[in-house]
C-alpha cells in the first residue's frame, strides 16, 4: 500500500516536472517574439521615415524638372534609352507631363528609327521649326509607341505571307513600281494596292498588283495573324513582259519605263502601262546580269554588268551605247552592280572573283583602276548592297562563301559577319536592317544595332530566321514603309511577307 503511493508521488513529481519545463520554454518563445515584433516595429518606423524622405527628395526633384526650359528637360532625356524614356512616363503626373512632348518623342523616334530620315513624316518635320513639329493628342508619341509594336513583329510575331504564283521557273529579281509611275485613279488606291515587276528564268517578266493589309484590319483578326502560311491579302496579275531569248536574271524600274537583262545578252526596255517593248539594247557579249540607273536630274544613264567582265553605260532615253569599260584589275563575270547615290560616277562591282571593287566610270580608260578594294570573301560575290547616306553600314555582300559582309566603304574594313547555312544569293538593306536570302531555303533578317564593336562574328544580330519557301531564295525586295519583305525562289513562288 505503502509503495503503490510513493510511486505515484514519483509520477506525479515527474509530470510536475515537465510541465515547468514547458512553461519556461514557451516563455522564453514568447520573449522572443515581443523582442522580434519590437524590432520589426522599429524597422518599419525606420522605413517610413526613409519613404517619407524620399518622397520628398522626389517630389523636389519632380518639382526641379519641372521648372527646368524645355531646351534643358530635352538634353537631359536625350541621355536615356528610349525604353528608359517610356519608363518615366510612369513615374508620377508630373514626369508624365514632361515626358509626353511630342518633340522629345519626334527626336527619339528620329534618333533610334529613322536616323536616315527615310520617312516622309520626318523629313518634313525636319523642315519646319522645332516650335511647330508638336501635333495634337502627341502624335509622335503614338508613333513611337505603333513603332515598338511594328519592331515586336519584326523580333517575335508571326507574320502575314501572300503567295504569287505565275511563274514557271526561278524568279530571279524583283522591283517596285515608284508611285510617280502611276495614273491619277492608281495613286488614289496606292494606300492599299501596291504594284511590283518580276523576272524568271522561264524568260517572262510579270507585272503584280497586291493588296497591302490595313493594320485595323491585323488587330481585328488575331486568327488569321496567327496563322503563319494562311493567305494574307488578295493579289493578281497585270500583265506579263515576253520577248527575251532565255532567263531574265537582272530588272530596274524608272518611272514608267522597264529595263530588264537576259541569258540572251540583251537589254530590253519596257513600257509598264502597256506591256509594250520600246527598244532593245545590244552591246554585251554575254549574260546580262545587273542593272542600275542614276537617278539625279543632271546625270540620266544606264549601267549593266555582265558575265563577259565588261560595264556597259547606256542613255535610257535613246538606248545609245555610251561607253564600255573593259575588266579592271583582271576582274572576271560581273554578278552583281550598285551605283553610289553619294556619287554616281562611283560603282561597286561583284563577282565570280571574292572581291568587290569600286570603280570610276568617268576615268580614262588608260588610267583607270580600282577606287577601293574590299577583300575578305573566299568565293564569289552574288549580291550586294550599296548605301552611303546610312550610318549602320556602307557596302553589304552576299557571299556563295556562306556569308553577309558589312563593310566601311571609308577604309574598306569589314565591320560585321554573318554565318549561314549555304551559299547567300541576295541581300538587301534598308536602314539598320539587312535581310538575305540564302540556297538553304531560309530568308535571315539582321539588326545592325546589335552589332558588338569587338566581335566582328557576332550571332546577336540575326533576329530571326525565316522559312516560307521549298526552295532556295534568289531575290529580296524590302517595303520600309509598309514594314514587309518580298522574296522570289527556286520554288516559282513570290511570297510578301508583312509584319
Amino acid at each position: 500500500m505503502i509503495s503503490s503511493i510513493s510511486e505515484a508521488n514519483l509520477e506525479l513529481r515527474a509530470r510536475l516536472v515537465q510541465r515547468d519545463n514547458k512553461i519556461k520554454s514557451l516563455t522564453k518563445e514568447v520573449q522572443l517574439l515581443r523582442t522580434a515584433i519590437l524590432t520589426k516595429d522599429d524597422q518599419l518606423k525606420q522605413l517610413e521615415q526613409t519613404v517619407l524622405l524620399q518622397r520628398q527628395q522626389f517630389s523636389h526633384a519632380s518639382a526641379s524638372l519641372t521648372s527646368l526650359p524645355f531646351e534643358c528637360r530635352e538634353i537631359l532625356i536625350s541621355f536615356l534609352q528610349f525604353i528608359d524614356y517610356g519608363r518615366c512616363c510612369n513615374v508620377s503626373k508630373t514626369w508624365n507631363s514632361c515626358c509626353t512632348e511630342s518633340e522629345v518623342w519626334f527626336r527619339e523616334y528620329y534618333r533610334y528609327w529613322d536616323p536616315e530620315s527615310r520617312t516622309k513624316s520626318v523629313t518634313q518635320s525636319l523642315k519646319i521649326a522645332p516650335c511647330r513639329r508638336s501635333g495634337p493628342n502627341n502624335t509622335w508619341k503614338h508613333k513611337c509607341q505603333e513603332r515598338a509594336k511594328i519592331e515586336t513583329k519584326w523580333d517575335t510575331g508571326r507574320p502575314l505571307v501572300t503567295t504569287l504564283t505565275g511563274h514557271q521557273g526561278t524568279v530571279t529579281c524583283l522591283g517596285m513600281v515608284e508611285v510617280e509611275a502611276l495614273t491619277p485613279t492608281q495613286k488614289r488606291s496606292e494606300c492599299s494596292m501596291r504594284r511590283m515587276v518580276s523576272g524568271s528564268d522561264d524568260g517572262s517578266l510579270i507585272l503584280w498588283t497586291a493588296k497591302i493589309k490595313s493594320k485595323d484590319t491585323t488587330n481585328n483578326n488575331n486568327i488569321l495573324y496567327q496563322q503563319h502560311h494562311r493567305q494574307a491579302g488578295t493579289s493578281r496579275r497585270i500583265r506579263a513582259f515576253q520577248g527575251h531569248g532565255g532567263p531574265v536574271w537582272t530588272l530596274h524600274i524608272h518611272g514608267n519605263s522597264l529595263f530588264s537583262g537576259s541569258y540572251d545578252k540583251t537589254v530590253k526596255m519596257w513600257n509598264i502601262n502597256t506591256g509594250e517593248c520600246l527598244k532593245t539594247l545590244r552591246g554585251h557579249t554575254g549574260w546580262v546580269s545587273s542593272l542600275d540607273m542614276t537617278s539625279t536630274k543632271e546625270d540620266n544613264r544606264l549601267i549593266s554588268g555582265s558575265w563577259d567582265a565588261t560595264v556597259n553605260i547606256w542613255n535610257p532615253i535613246t538606248g545609245i551605247l555610251l561607253k564600255t569599260i573593259p575588266p579592271v584589275n583582271n576582274s572576271d563575270a560581273v554578278y552583281c552592280l550598285k551605283i553610289d547615290c553619294a556619287n554616281t560616277r562611283h560603282v561597286a562591282i561583284g563577282g565570280r572573283l571574292p572581291d568587290v571593287h569600286v570603280i570610276d566610270i568617268e576615268q580614262q580608260q588608260s588610267l583607270r583602276q580600282s577606287l577601293r578594294i574590299f577583300k575578305g570573301h573566299c568565293k564569289s560575290v552574288n549580291s550586294l548592297h550599296m548605301d552611303r547616306s546610312c550610318e549602320y553600314g556602307r557596302l553589304v555582300t552576299g557571299s556563295s562563301d556562306k556569308t553577309v559582309k558589312v563593310w566601311d566603304d571609308r577604309s574598306t574594313n569589314c565591320v560585321g559577319t554573318f554565318r549561314h547555312g549555304d551559299a547567300v544569293m541576295a541581300v538587301v538593306q534598308e536602314g539598320y536592317k539587312v535581310i538575305s536570302g540564302c540556297y538553304d531555303k531560309t530568308i535571315r533578317v539582321f539588326d545592325l544595332r546589335r552589332l558588338s564593336e569587338s566581335k566582328q562574328m557576332n550571332s546577336s544580330c540575326e533576329v530571326r530566321k525565316l522559312a516560307v519557301h521549298s526552295d532556295a531564295v534568289f531575290s529580296l525586295m524590302i517595303d520600309y514603309e509598309n514594314n514587309s519583305i518580298t522574296s522570289g525562289s527556286a520554288d516559282h513562288t513570290i511570297k510578301t511577307i508583312s509584319f
